[in-house]
């Protein structure tokens, strides 16, 4: 009956051992005992006789289930429990049977897997009971892997075999797909099993690859789960990005040595051996390979984040020729920035999710400004969350080498029009000395900067309007801006003030210098050190997926560069 490996019991050892726990078998003297049919009577009476406190054939399942045993043995124990999974109850009597099932070893053949799937299956759905113990022991087999070479330490979720693992991974999901499709509301208990199994932000990178990994094949066929799998996924990547800025890039960039060339030497490396989440080496990478990399581990924030990039843009490659999954990951990623990039501080790369999926679609592109405008003008929302949108609008726009020129201009146009219409409604109300109400006015400050810099970027794009159309000048209406009590330039940027003064002169539609002189001998009150989206990327393997959709300088910095004009600093 037990089928161990190594010395199979002899039939009559086994008939014995039988007899003397189960005496009440019928037994037809002419015809041949099923062995089946002869197990799942043992099995169904030994479960029956623990409940009424003899656990002798009870405790002879335990260990047979608990020892190495051949993969046919495993099919008939298995089978037997699946006819007697009635008799199986979900209290103290019989949870160190289901702790020993759910301890299965998965290092056998895929008949033996089929078989305990289905029994696994069933007892699931014979009560209510069983689901959360079985839930959450299926999460935690997601995160088992095969550890790096350079991990010294070992944990309970290390197997030294590719296999193996691909072997678990396939069988816990055909067992929660199975479940998630007979009992719909089993997504709602499973979730926070897979949220307590996340692992820990300090451990290796091989952790968090192989749990993200099976999370993003769980949401394809668990669509109601998709929205929060991203969230989470999303959110413990945002806390490993916040770090990297924190005490990796920060400090770095902020160093009064520190020009843009040493952006090439701060390039993160990884490892780019797996191919699995390797992307094509493009040219530029290819020369780059001499840049002396970032010095980091397995376990460093940068080479984690490197990496988990790499996965999830990859996985959104795979949906970008299918509309029907693209289009509702694209409706998930909008939301899931809401809730956790857009209120983030010091988020550099992760946003670049959103970045890249709207290259695929230019209605993803155009929803996603829309979201932004929106969102900036809600009175609704939060000073921060309005100022942060602002500056994405900002980045977006002029980093975003696929947005359409009339989307860069309607953009524009809704901008200054809301500009103008604040200015008009609160220039009569504003306190007469500047700057005593500069928190409720936050929103409209960073929303103006934005505008200014448009203005300037695109500077050369205007100038072709204007002489095709000299009336346009009469719309900008700039000195009414700069020219109000609310004085939106003194708390502008130096650089944006800068090259909007030296726009605005040489377009001919004004002069702010006046303006710019009289704010230098008031106190200055400009947000220090404000993190902008949209920067170069610092991580080298994640870059590559942005070489022909990003721009790394702005339009009119690639301008004054080719014609080797300086900005006016100074009338």
């Amino acid at each position: 009956i037990s089928g161990q490996a190594g010395g199979a019991r002899s039939p009559s050892h086994q008939m014995k051992v039988s007899t003397r726990t189960v005496t009440s078998w019928p037994v037809d003297s002419g015809t041949p005992a099923d062995p089946a049919e002869l197990l799942t009577t043992f099995v169904r009476t030994a479960l029956e006789n623990k409940l009424r406190g003899n656990a002798a054939a009870y405790q002879k399942i335990i260990q047979s289930l608990s020892s190495k045993l051949e993969p046919d043995a495993y099919i008939r124990w298995y089978s037997a429990l699946r006819r007697s999974v009635s008799v199986i109850t979900a209290g103290a009597p019989h949870i160190q049977l289901v702790n020993v099932i759910l301890s299965f070893d998965w290092n056998t053949t895929d008949e033996a897997i089929t078989s305990y799937t289905q029994f696994l299956v069933d007892l699931v759905c014979s009560t209510g009971r069983f689901l959360p113990i079985c839930l959450e022991s299926l999460a935690e087999r997601l995160r088992c892997h095969r550890p790096a070479a350079d991990v010294a330490t070992p944990t309970q979720y290390d197997i030294h075999d590719d296999e193996l693992v691909d072997r678990m991974h396939n069988g816990v999901h055909h067992i929660l797909q199975t479940v998630l499709r007979l009992i719909p509301s089993a997504s709602t208990a499973l979730f926070p099993h897979l949220v307590e199994s996340f692992p820990h932000q300090r451990l290796p990178c091989s952790h968090h690859k192989i749990y993200i990994r099976n999370l993003l094949r769980l949401a394809e066929y668990a669509p109601e789960l998709r929205d929060r799998l991203l969230e989470l996924i999303i959110g413990k990547l945002v806390l490993l990005d916040c770090e990297i800025n924190e005490n990796d890039l920060v400090r770095r960039v902020s160093k009064p040595d520190f020009n843009q060339n040493d952006f090439e030497e701060l390039m993160f490396d990884v490892d780019m051996g797996d191919p699995m989440i390797a992307p094509a080496e493009s040219a530029e990478t290819a020369a780059d390979d001499d840049v002396p990399p970032y010095p980091i581990s397995s376990t460093s924030p940068p080479h984690t984040v490197d990496e988990l990039m790499q996965m999830i843009l990859r996985y959104l490659d795979l949906l970008r020729h299918q509309p029907q999954l693209c289009q509702p990951v694209f409706a998930s990623l909008v939301r899931v920035f809401d809730k956790t990039i857009l209120p983030a501080q010091h988020c550099r790369h992760v946003p670049y999710l959103i970045f890249y999926i709207c290259s695929f679609n230019n209605s993803f592109a155009e929803s996603f400004l829309r979201y932004l405008l929106e969102r900036a003008f809600d009175l609704v929302q939060s000073n921060h969350v309005r100022v942060n949108c602002s500056r994405y609008l900002a980045s977006y726009l002029c980093h975003a080498s696929y947005i359409r020129h009339a989307s860069r201009m309607h953009c524009f146009e809704t901008l200054l029009r809301y500009v103008h219409s604040y200015v008009e409604i609160h220039e009569e109300s504003t306190e007469t000395e500047a700057g005593n109400d500069r928190e409720s006015h936050a929103a409209f400050y960073s929303i103006a900067q934005t505008m200014f810099h448009l203005f300037s970027q695109f500077q050369h794009e205007f100038q072709v309007l204007i002489e095709e159309s000299p009336e346009l000048a009469d719309f900008f209406r700039f000195n009414q801006i700069v020219e109000s009590s609310l004085n939106p330039l003194r708390y502008c940027l130096d650089d944006i003030v800068a090259e909007f003064a030296t726009a605005l002169l040489s377009l001919g539609l004004g002069d702010c210098y006046p303006v710019i002189r009289r704010n230098h001998m008031l106190a200055i009150l400009q947000e220090p050190n404000p993190v902008f989206p949209f920067e170069p990327i610092l991580l080298r393997a994640t870059r590559t997926f942005f070489t022909d959709i990003y721009e790394s300088k702005t339009p009119e910095e690639k301008r004054l560069e080719a014609a080797h004009i300086p900005l006016i600093l100074s009338p």
